[in-house]
This record gives C-alpha cells, structure tokens and sequence, in this order.
C-alpha cells in the first residue's frame, strides 16, 4: 500500500516517465500544470482492471488475467491517500474509467460497481475520510473561495477543525492563529546512497547549523524497496532559523538521492528548499 501511495508522491523511476512529468512527481506535475494556467485540474481517466496485478500495467486492455477485486480495491486507495487529496484548491475533480453504462456487473474490467473499490471510491466523494487540508488553507488569503462540498474536517496538530458546507462555493475566512509551541522535532530521511571506497554516502541534520543528529549512512538500492529510512528527534532551540541535510563525505562518484524528507509528519518537497547541488531535487 504505502509503495502504491509513494508513487503518486514521486519522481517515476522509469526514465520515459520521469521525463513525460518533467522530473516531477505525478501530484507535483499536476500541480504545475494547474498553476501553470490558472485552472483547476479534471482527471478524466481513474481506474484499475479487477484482476491479479492491476497495477503494474493498469492501462492494460489485455483479457488474461486472474479474476481478484481485491486489487482493484488496493491501487484506488492510494490514489485517494497521495497528495491528491489534499489538492481542494487546484483539483477539480476526477471520473471514474469505467462504470458500465449497462449497470452490467463487469468480473475483470474496470468498474468499480459491486465491488470493494466502489465503497472506497463512495467514501472519499461523499468526504466520509479526514482530508488534509492544511496546507491548502495555508496559501489561501482570507478572501479566497474554495469549493468545500466535499471537506468535512481539517487536522491540524492535536486540533481538530470541522467544516460544514451547503451545495455551491463556500468561503473560508483565515485569519492569524497560534498553535502551542512543540518541545521536540521529528526528522525523516528515506533514500538511497553510492558507495565509494566501501562507504556509503553520509548525510547529517543540522539545525541553525548545528548537527542534531550522528551519521546516516546511505547504501545503493534498485527500488524503493530497497531504500534505507533514518529518523532523528531532537529538543527544539528558542527558534529554528535554518534546517539543513549535509552530505558530509562528499568525494567524486559518491551521491545521495533522499526520495523522502519530513518534518514532524510534513512532508516536503524539493521546492520547499534551495539545494545548490542539484536544483530542483533532493539529490546531493
């Protein structure tokens, strides 16, 4: 499950595809795209076959295949848990591929009509999930407009915001807030290194230009499944001025490539940060 939801959060693996969403996650490309021309964005094709590994090939009209709606269940819930969800403002909405026009019952196919996946696909349209909404509203000004027929709560820390929306365009109005003061941070690194010499690529945290953590040495990987996760918590300073990933061994032929970097369960992407060594990317 969470392999299938990290791979709408990241940059495709596969060279063609990598290059088809301009070395940007799937999420991030849709994303550019909608800010790119000042327009929400529609999927017009959503769907899994109902067979053994529908998600390898999903866009496979191929008749073979195991019967199983089972997966046809598992690869549409990552799609509503990836970042997609969080997009109220810029997503417009998605349609299904395919709903049987014969309200024909459909083994193999892809409707979703009978099977598990048609509740997963019902709970989210009707909102019945917590939608992570934050960092949406964050970029909102207190006179912008959203649509929020399908947002029914908002988590934000240990608090918990709920939203209720008649049919038609609602309006938030956001205004300055104070959340308590955290003791302690959590950082995550997940990614992978190369080795040179018998050692891996060595990152390290440093906070104010501090180091808060020792070293994590990163080995090669093939696939995610093979990508290492360090994480380390620190007391937080009076203020946190500047958070830094060093790769501290750097010599010819040695990288880092960190696919993943959360703060306290944010996660961030490359835009969120500057990296002189390779804009635009995590890379070291």
């Amino acid at each position: 499950m969470q392999d299938l939801v990290h791979a709408w959060s990241e940059v495709p693996i596969n060279p063609y595809y990598a290059a088809a969403f301009e070395y940007k996650s799937p999420v991030d490309f849709l994303h550019s795209l909608s800010e790119q021309y000042d327009k929400p964005v529609l999927m017009t094709e959503v769907g899994y076959r109902s067979i053994d590994g529908a998600a390898i090939s999903p866009g496979s009209w191929a008749t073979a295949g195991t019967p199983n709606t089972m997966p046809r269940q598992t690869p549409t819930t990552p799609f509503f848990r990836s970042g997609l969800r969080m997009a109220v403002v810029w997503m417009k909405g998605i349609e299904l591929w395919q709903w049987n026009l014969s309200n024909q019952y459909a083994s193999k196919r892809y409707s979703v009509m009978g099977k598990p996946a048609e509740a997963i696909v019902s709970q989210y349209f009707h909102g019945d999930v917590p939608y992570p909404i934050s960092r949406s509203l964050d970029h909102l000004s207190p006179t912008s407009s959203i649509s929020a027929r399908a947002i029914t709560s908002s988590t934000r820390g240990s608090a918990m915001t709920s939203f209720t929306a008649a049919p038609g365009n609602d309006v938030i109005v956001g205004g300055p807030s104070v959340a308590g003061k955290l003791s302690t941070t959590t950082i995550t690194l997940t990614g992978y290194g190369s080795v040179v010499g018998d050692i891996g690529a060595q990152a390290q945290i440093l906070i104010n230009g501090k180091p808060v953590s020792g070293l994590f040495e990163f080995k090669p990987a093939t696939d995610p499944s093979g990508y290492q996760t360090f994480t380390v918590s620190f007391d937080n300073p009076d203020t946190i001025s500047s958070v830094d990933i060093a790769l501290v061994n750097s010599t010819p032929g040695r990288a880092l490539h960190v696919k993943d970097f959360s703060i306290n369960g944010v996660a961030l992407g490359p835009g969120d940060g500057t990296n002189a060594s390779s804009p635009g990317s995590f890379d070291l």
